[in-house]
């Protein structure tokens, strides 16, 4: 652990792995830049421009360290600073009120504002030029989010309330209300789904694929300041009010460490990066730098064998476990564990002792060992009844000392019991076979598992019959409605072998699909179909399938419009090299759209977009451009033309008008309307607000004519 104190509170982290630096923002406007090895100062500048004490995300540093974004205390306004100048670059004042949440994308291409009006506003980062806004929240906007690839944002409120807008559509964003206080954080998962936190300790996973909350995670007991994923998204690490750092796994969906740390003071922000160091920043102004594995150190206790100092880092950190050291310690504790029984099966109970001996300080493994010597002193009783085939004495043994279990003893008398039984289901049709089969089953009987399987083949010979002729002929289908028609099939070896072939065609399917070999994933998706505990998943992957079969034929015939259809209808992003290409290609065209409107250019927005027009899914965000520029191009004229010119004033308001009748009393005009108000002292006022219109390439054209 590496510590360093600063003279204000931390209020924002960001780790570059470019320069191994960490960048750091305090509550005083103070920006530092530290060698992210020992946490020493490199560089830095003050800003002057000073927080109060909260818990706002209004401090943001972009992830290649190169901008600052600060929401000025007690204004509508935020300042964006170029770290290489130590300038700031522009303001930007869109929110009606006190901007409460600000956020850089990952490829510094969007600055995105959230007030405490409710409203959001997506902005170039590069020059400041407003691009769209976002849904309305009815309270302050707490937080904001966004995926990797900038497809989707993510806003949360005061109310609990957060919207999910796809940024490639801006159409019909998802509401989920699934918290009861205010939004703490949101962060994206893997395959549709996010998990989010609210203020009071409640954490939720939520699927946005099948729209519904997938799990409500365990409560914190406080409040929650902050939270975090690892870079694969498999766990969450969450900051409390009073210092405690606990983790989620987001693959179990649990608990995973209730106390990871804890610290003198609330925690601010953390960053987590890619090998696995945790670096957290504090209300009193403290960073610390937790390394949560450290392979070093644990092959250096590996190479000395004091396997009871590596066990005792657990202590520091659950995250051992999944070292490389920690996971060769437990293989060798399996392997000695194995002979240690073989050694005290043949009663050589000293030298078991003597292979145990470097396990005998762990206090886990103490435990073991010690039961596993006490049980053993029993074993040769155990020895001769499965000698002597006196099951009935023996099965009870293994009940009560586990560890015979393991023993070359044990499978000798399950092996028995298997060719005995499989065999009986072979005999027992016959009319005089009861009598064999009870001679060839004896010594099973008197053990309550085994005996249960007897009395139920006698009773049932035709089903057992039926049932080993349905398994001949792989209908599984037939055969699973069966077992559920007589669930005492379930205790048979040959269902166990039927659920245990079952996983091995669910991962030989995920790995199909990983390979985008369809034909192959098809044929076992018609193989899990019939096994009920994978209904779910292969009607998940079925439906994905699907997906990818429809993507794959219009990629080969070129069909823009279904393509962007089905990509821009998900949530999340499709595997595919070709709908790749697409995607990269709308990419492009947006970020082309995005200088053009900068410059008011309408005209060349509207030959950007011409091939786009009849894309449905592509109309909302088309507009949103459009109306961006030309609002831009308006604020030129009117300077231009002074507040003295009645003519360009009359012009203006009348394509105002224009575009109302065309648009219908959009959030857009609204932002046009405010903008000819303040130019001109003015009070015009649109009185019929109409709904919202769909608009063709051909009327966009004739109104920029």
């Amino acid at each position: 652990m590496d510590k360093i104190l600063i003279d204000s509170a931390v209020k924002k982290i960001t780790f570059n792995q470019t320069n191994n630096l960490l960048a750091v923002l305090s509550e005083d406007g103070t920006f530092r830049v530290l060698d992210a090895n020992n946490l020493k100062i490199t560089s830095g500048f003050k800003t002057n421009l000073n927080q109060e004490q909260s818990f706002r995300q209004i401090m943001y540093i972009s992830s290649d360290l190169h901008y600052i974004a600060i929401a000025k205390s007690k204004t509508n306004q935020v300042m964006v600073l170029d770290v290489a100048n130590k300038k700031i670059i522009y303001t930007v004042s869109k929110n009606s009120g006190e901007v409460e949440t600000v956020f850089i994308n990952n490829t510094n291409r969007y600055l995105i504002c959230g007030g405490v009006d409710g409203r959001t506003y997506i902005f170039n980062l590069k020059n400041g030029h407003f691009l769209y806004n976002l849904p309305s929240h009815a309270d302050y906007v707490t937080v904001i989010a966004m995926t990797n690839t900038t497809q989707l944002v993510a806003t949360g409120s005061f109310d609990g309330v957060i919207y999910l807008t796809n940024l490639n559509t801006l159409k019909n964003p998802l509401r989920c209300r699934v918290h009861k206080s205010y939004i703490v954080d949101i962060e994206f998962l893997n395959k549709g789904k996010f998990i989010s936190a609210e203020k009071d300790g409640g954490l939720v996973i939520y699927d946005f694929v099948q729209r519904k909350v997938k799990k409500r995670l365990p409560s914190v007991p406080d409040d929650i300041t902050k939270m975090i994923v690892d870079s694969k998204r498999e766990y969450a690490f969450v900051g409390t009010k009073l210092g405690t750092i606990l983790v989620y796994d987001l693959i179990k969906e649990d608990i995973f460490c209730d106390k990871l740390y804890k610290y003198s003071a609330p925690v601010m922000d953390m960053y987590i990066t890619k090998d696995g160091i945790l670096y957290i920043g504090l209300q009193n102004g403290s960073i610390f730098k937790e390394k949560l594995i450290d392979e070093e150190k644990y092959n250096l206790l590996l190479e000395q064998k004091n396997y009871a100092a590596l066990y005792k880092e657990l202590d520091i950190s659950p995250f051992v476990i999944y070292s490389k050291a920690y996971q060769t310690i437990e293989n060798r504790w399996q392997q000695t564990l194995k002979i240690a029984k073989d050694l005290l099966s043949q009663q050589k109970t000293e030298d078991a002792k003597k292979i145990l001996e470097p396990f005998s300080n762990i206090p886990k493994k103490r435990t073991i060992i010690k039961t596993i010597l006490s049980e053993f002193e029993e074993f040769e009783k155990f020895k001769n009844y499965v000698q002597n085939k006196r099951y009935s004495l023996a099965y009870p043994l293994t009940l009560r000392y586990k560890s015979f279990i393991d023993t070359k003893e044990y499978e000798q008398m399950e092996r028995d019991w298997s060719k005995k039984f499989n065999k009986a289901q072979d005999i027992i049709l016959d009319p005089r076979s009861d009598e064999i089969v009870k001679e060839l089953l004896k010594d099973f009987r008197g053990i309550p598992s085994k005996t249960k399987q007897i009395q139920q083949l006698l009773k049932d010979k035709m089903i057992f019959n039926l049932f080993k002729k349905k398994l001949d002929s792989k209908d599984y289908a037939e055969i699973f409605n069966f077992i559920k028609q007589y669930p005492f099939l379930k205790e048979t070896d040959i269902y166990e072998n039927l659920t245990r072939y079952a996983d091995n065609c669910y991962i030989s399917l995920t790995k199909a699909l990983s390979e985008l070999n369809l034909l192959k994933a098809k044929g076992y998706i018609e193989i899990l179909e019939n096994f009920g505990e994978y209904e779910d998943d292969v009607k998940e992957i079925k439906h994905e399938m699907t997906l990818l079969m429809q993507l794959t034929h219009y990629c080969k015939t070129d069909n823009m419009a279904k393509i962007y259809e089905i990509i821009d209808s998900l949530d999340y992003d499709i595997d595919l090299d070709c709908v790749k290409k697409y995607q990269k290609r709308w990419d492009e065209i947006t970020q082309k759209a995005d200088v053009l409107s900068y410059k008011g250019d309408t005209s060349g927005l509207l030959e950007l977009f011409k091939n786009y027009f009849l894309i449905k899914s592509k109309s909302e965000i088309i507009k949103k451009y459009i109306l961006s520029a030309y609002s831009k191009k308006l604020e030129y004229f009117m300077k231009k033309a002074t507040k003295d010119d009645k003519k360009t004033k009359d012009l203006i308001k009348k394509k105002i008008m224009q575009l109302h009748n065309m648009f219908g009393y959009i959030e857009e005009i609204k932002s046009i309307l405010f903008l000819f108000n303040s130019f001109y002292q003015d009070n015009l006022i649109i009185q019929n607000e109409e709904p919202q219109k769909h608009v063709t390439y051909k009327q966009y054209k004739e109104f920029f004519s």
